[in-house]
């Protein structure tokens, strides 16, 4: 009984207690934390989507640049052509700097090298009515320089006017070497004060032409090679017999040649037939070695007129100054001249086919340097 009383008197003290609260403080028994209150203050990271186009790399990617050789398929037969334009066209000038302009395109083109050759008057014409044609010239992948001579220089075979065959060899060797560092008077045929010559042509170009031409007679021939030798040509050139890589004269080296194809000749002709007779008159000529080398010449004169300006101005006999350079050959025709590109362009065309098929090699001076110095 006393249990039941103090326990009734407890609960008496505990409602009087809860009484007293004041109405405006409540007491949450179980309502759910509000999660957006104890959300933290800064924004989340946010990840850019992929793009569909790849970023750009901070550094550029390297420029091509123009190999400084020009490749070439090695074929199973050893056969390899060259190209040689010979410039000596110094009445229609014009004319001359439009053609090797094209010709250049059309090597550019279909990546076929050639060797041009210019004389000391062509050099002189460019550089004063062409200065960007010289610049191409220096400057292409596929264009090769080299010098050659033409009269009135005494020391082209059969035009000695000045008796160089009486000289001794020391004579003979200084008047060249005067000849091949100065400008030529294409009137009295006598060097001249201004820088001329292979000297200039080397200059020009920033180096040594690779090869030197002049055919001259057997008197003075040796004296001709050993000034271009000093000059620093590489090669030299004769006519009408084999020539395998590695043979020399006179302490230069011979461009090897085993067929001389004067393309000009051949106009009318299907080229691919002209070709491939080269090509199998190379492998049978006297005394040939592989490689088998077939080399295709025109001079610019061959596109222009009817007959070379040296040809008119100095072939006559006899043979001595002063000479009349008011001469001048008739124009070919419009015909005539259409059917000489499109003879060399298909036979440039041609050899680039070959090429890509394997079966030859195009070629110029720097690869037979090259084959010859290894």
């Amino acid at each position: 009984m006393k249990r039941l009383l103090h326990l009734l008197s407890l609960i008496t003290v505990l409602i009087s207690a809860c009484s007293q609260i004041p109405s405006s403080v409540t007491i949450n028994l179980g309502s759910p934390t509000n999660t957006a209150a104890l959300a933290p203050t800064l924004a989340p990271t946010q990840v850019a989507p992929p793009t569909a186009a790849p970023l750009k790399p901070t550094v550029a990617p390297p420029t091509a640049t123009a190999p400084s050789a020009v490749p070439t398929t090695k074929s199973s037969t050893q056969d390899y052509i060259t190209f040689s334009i010979n410039t000596q066209e110094f009445v229609y000038t014009a004319q001359s700097i439009a053609l090797l302009n094209r010709i250049v395109d059309l090597h550019e083109k279909y990546q076929v090298p050639v060797d041009i050759f210019l004389a000391t008057e062509m050099t002189d014409i460019y550089e004063a009515q062409a200065p960007d044609l010289l610049k191409r010239l220096k400057t292409s992948p596929m264009v090769s320089i080299s010098y050659h001579t033409r009269p009135p220089k005494p020391y082209h075979n059969e035009f000695d006017w000045l008796g160089l065959d009486k000289m001794s060899a020391k004579q003979q060797y200084d008047t060249i070497m005067n000849y091949e560092t100065h400008g030529l008077d294409m009137v009295t045929g006598q060097p001249t004060t201004a820088n001329g010559g292979y000297k200039k042509l080397k200059e020009t170009m920033g180096y040594a032409p690779y090869i030197a031409s002049a055919l001259s007679d057997k008197d003075v021939a040796n004296s001709v090679y050993s000034v271009f030798k000093d000059l620093g040509a590489v090669f030299t050139i004769v006519h009408g017999r084999t020539v395998n890589v590695g043979d020399t004269q006179s302490g230069l080296y011979l461009k090897p040649e085993h067929v001389d194809l004067r393309l000009f000749e051949h106009v009318g002709k299907n080229v691919d037939g002209v070709l491939a007779s080269a090509i199998d008159e190379a492998h049978k000529a006297k005394n040939a070695k592989a490689p088998y080398f077939v080399g295709v010449k025109m001079h610019d004169n061959d596109f222009i007129a009817e007959k070379s300006a040296w040809l008119t101005i100095y072939g006559a006999r006899p043979r001595k100054p002063p000479y009349n350079t008011s001469l001048k050959a008739n124009l070919l025709s419009a015909e005539k001249q259409s059917a000489m590109w499109t003879l060399y362009e298909s036979t440039v065309i041609a050899v680039a086919a070959l090429r890509n098929q394997g079966k030859v090699s195009a070629v110029n001076a720097p690869t037979m340097v090259a084959m010859v110095k290894k």
